[in-house]
């Protein structure tokens, strides 16, 4: 994989999370103003209270989904414009984006059809890396 179409794959794995991160931001706000009314799905407390409680799962895919799709944006620009720290950028916003996706999975196994895609992301990542280390090709 060159670089130019690691920094599309890059740029199109950015529009993924900041849409992922864009409806967990809407979340946070509809989880909080979940009120009890008895002609909707939350029509006791105990409902209220199990929608409240997703929250600081939305906070995380927020976070995932708007940080480190911007890290893939930059860094898919940094890709196409040559620049050494872009590689070791993506790698970084990588392993974030692992360890967020594995906590997600975790605490919201729900999450894992959409999580799943970004743990296979790094993993391509770090297998293209590994390729391009042991074939002796240069590295950004």
């Amino acid at each position: 994989m060159n670089d130019r179409w690691l920094a599309i794959f890059s740029a199109i794995v950015g529009i993924f999370l900041v849409v992922v991160g864009g409806v967990a931001a809407w979340g946070i706000e509809a989880a909080g103003s979940v009120t009890i009314d008895p002609l909707s799905p939350f029509g006791t407390k105990e409902h209220v209270e199990w929608a409240k409680s997703a929250i600081p799962i939305f906070w995380l895919i927020a976070v995932e989904g708007l940080g480190l799709g911007s890290v893939a944006f930059v860094s898919a620009a940094g890709l196409l414009r040559h620049r050494s720290w872009a590689l070791r950028t993506l790698v970084a916003g990588s392993v974030a984006l692992a360890f967020l996706s594995l906590a997600i999975i975790i605490f919201a196994p729900r999450t894992w059809d959409i999580q799943i895609f970004f743990l296979a992301f790094s993993g391509l990542l770090w297998w293209q890396l590994w390729h391009r280390k042991r074939s002796n090709a240069p590295a950004l």
